[in-house]
């Protein structure tokens, strides 16, 4: 599958390609749901380290602030 994925860490799309390992059917009273499992093949690495590095920061700084008012 070609996909195009979007959050609010990164101000761009992230566009990539991924294979379909699993697709599992849940029923609940009023629809059925599928989940979609998606192994990654080929993803933007430049969006994803700037993921991974914002991702990074707010952990730190969290750590950073819990500390601070211990």
């Amino acid at each position: 599958v070609v996909f195009e994925l979007i959050t609010k860490l990164w101000n761009k799309p992230i566009i990539g390609e991924g294979k379909v390992i699993y697709v599992k059917q849940i029923d609940s009273p009023d629809k059925s749901i599928f989940r979609i499992g998606i192994d990654f093949v080929k993803v933007e690495k430049e969006s994803i380290i700037c993921i991974i590095n914002i991702l990074q920061k707010n952990i730190c700084d969290r750590i950073k602030k819990r500390t601070k008012t211990s």
